[in-house]
């Protein structure tokens, strides 16, 4: 069984995937994959807040963190 440490972890880099999943999704106009990942990650968000106690701004910056890490390296690979 894993730690919760490692469980709330793993959580976290899920939540990121799914909201770069959502992003992918939306700049392909594609409304379902857009609906299904924006609710994954907002269930994960749920778990990590209600099991974990993080709050929704600490999540909040760890999304903005890859997405400013995805920004950086569009720019550079451009």
């Amino acid at each position: 069984m894993r730690k919760p440490a490692e469980r709330e972890e793993i959580l976290i880099r899920k939540m990121i995937a799914d909201y770069l999943s959502y992003r992918a999704a939306v700049l392909q106009k594609d409304g379902y994959m857009t609906n299904l990942y924006y609710g994954s990650m907002n269930n994960r968000k749920h778990r990590l807040i209600s099991e974990f106690g993080r709050t929704d701004a600490e999540l909040q910056v760890a999304i903005a963190n890859a997405e400013a890490m995805i920004t950086r390296t569009i720019k550079k690979a451009g």
